[in-house]
């Protein structure tokens, strides 16, 4: 049966053809970790996934916009037939599953998401509370804009959540070659996700998350209060008891002063193969850059972590903070256990130290934690030139921004920013339209396991990633 005819809000259906059972090849092709085996749009046995189709930067609600394809029920594709900047008047949350989001399909130079200069709540972000979902190629860049908001409130580039007890649908998640910066609070969060949640970050760029942005308040009324700002990545299962499992690979962090990332709670983490430059200026005197934490008072479960393959380094001295320290634990429960292997340090601006375990207890243990199965290892020296190369939206076709981000790692340069106005603000993007064919039979499984569906979306992946 071929396709359907145009429906509302820019949708096409196609015919009902089983897909693949999950677990038999990666959503991404050649890329692993944890959840990477999610069918996405393609997860729902029996119903084949409609297809959405982008082709306004408006954020009204209406035909061929962005916010209600992500919105929708059902199992669905999205593509975009335009380029430009998507500015949203409120976070777009997605609560329905079996998503795959293509912003590889957008015509040059591609698509950012950014916050409205005239919200009246925390804009410019994509909240996930879904399962089975893949975004790639999309660039997220909140910026400060209004409203005035106390820290506590969702300020942040993107949200993995599983609600208050972590019993809510958000498992099966894949982050694939995003950029991600700007955000008021947190480039990304993952939160109380249910037990035994799958996740990977996969070659994303997290860079200028805002330090002390104009539009919060801090805990407390005041910053000199000790409330952390500038945050890049919290991996975190803090009233969940149940262990969450998260793939961060092959990913750059750039100019966030803290939570490069974060670890709290009952987490399993691959923490392999990234590029961290960058971090500790924070006038509270933070000084790590992957932080393992037990919270206030620690809890009862702790994080078993891979830190392995990773390169550390660090930025221009512009200010009096302490000595720097690549990993570092705190106040972490005595079941935590972390194993680091061929981390390589940069000291070439200031000194870091490697490790540092505070409050008396060192969770290092002496082989993996957490199993590699399925895992490829770059050697620590082959990280960063890879990772440079690799990381972030479109990275063939990077925006300046990314461009930017990527030649101040190699040259020392850049520093943590207040305000995306202090680096000139979002780059006019071109607007350009085309009109997209999809293949025939599109939800026909091919020898490969993939349907022609998917592989014509790779195929639009394979001509932005070197």
């Amino acid at each position: 049966m071929g396709l359907g005819l145009m429906g509302v809000g820019g949708a096409v259906t196609g015919s009902v053809i089983p897909p693949p059972p999950p677990g038999t090849l990666p959503v991404v092709p050649g890329a692993f970790g944890f959840g990477m085996d999610t069918r996405a749009a393609y997860g729902f046995p029996g119903m084949d996934p409609t297809v959405f189709r982008v082709f306004s930067l408006l954020d009204d609600g209406s035909a061929g916009t962005l916010r209600p394809a992500l919105e929708a029920s059902g199992p669905r594709v999205v593509i975009f037939e335009i380029s430009g900047t998507i500015i949203l008047t409120r976070d777009i949350t997605v609560t329905n599953p079996y998503l795959t989001v293509a912003g590889q399909t957008a015509p040059s130079p591609g698509i950012t998401i950014r916050g409205s200069s005239s919200a009246s709540q925390s804009a410019g972000g994509i909240n996930v509370l879904a399962h089975d979902i893949l975004i790639q190629h999309l660039r997220i860049r909140p910026g400060d804009g209004p409203p005035l908001l106390p820290q506590t409130a969702a300020h942040d580039a993107s949200i993995i959540y599983g609600g208050p007890t972590g019993s809510e649908a958000a498992y099966n998640i894949v982050f694939d070659h995003c950029s991600l910066s700007w955000a008021q609070d947190k480039l990304g969060l993952v939160y109380n996700v249910p037990t035994d949640g799958n996740f990977t970050y996969w070659r994303n760029i997290f860079s200028e998350s805002l330090y002390r942005a104009v539009n919060i308040i801090p805990q407390g009324g005041s910053w000199s209060s000790g409330a952390p700002s500038s945050l890049g990545l919290i991996l975190k299962q803090e009233d969940a008891t149940g262990n969450a499992n998260i793939s961060v690979l092959q990913n750059l962090f750039a100019h966030c002063s803290d939570r490069n990332p974060e670890i709290q709670g009952p987490v399993s983490i691959h923490f392999i193969n990234n590029v961290v430059y960058d971090w500790g200026k924070d006038e509270n005197n933070y000084p790590w850059a992957t932080f393992l934490f037990g919270g206030s008072g620690a809890p009862s479960l702790g994080a078993s972590v891979d830190v392995i393959g990773n390169v550390y380094i660090a930025g221009p001295v512009t200010g009096s903070f302490l000595p720097l320290i690549a990993v570092g634990t705190f106040n972490v429960p005595t079941d935590t256990r972390l194993y680091r292997s061929d981390n390589i340090i940069d000291q070439t601006q200031q000194s870091v130290t490697a490790f540092l375990a505070q409050s008396g207890f060192d969770p290092s243990v002496g082989a993996p934690p957490v199993s590699l199965t399925g895992i490829t290892v770059l050697a620590g020296a082959a990280t960063k030139a890879s990772v440079l190369v690799n990381a972030g939206a479109r990275p063939l076709d990077r925006d300046a921004v990314d461009t930017r981000i990527v030649a101040d790692v190699s040259a020392y340069t850049g520093t943590v920013i207040s305000s995306q106005s202090a680096v000139g603000g979002w780059p006019s993007l071109a607007v350009n339209s085309r009109a997209l064919t999809l293949p025939a039979n599109p939800n026909t499984v091919t020898g490969s396991g993939y349907t022609n569906l998917e592989i014509w979306l790779q195929g639009f992946s394979d001509l932005l990633e070197p």
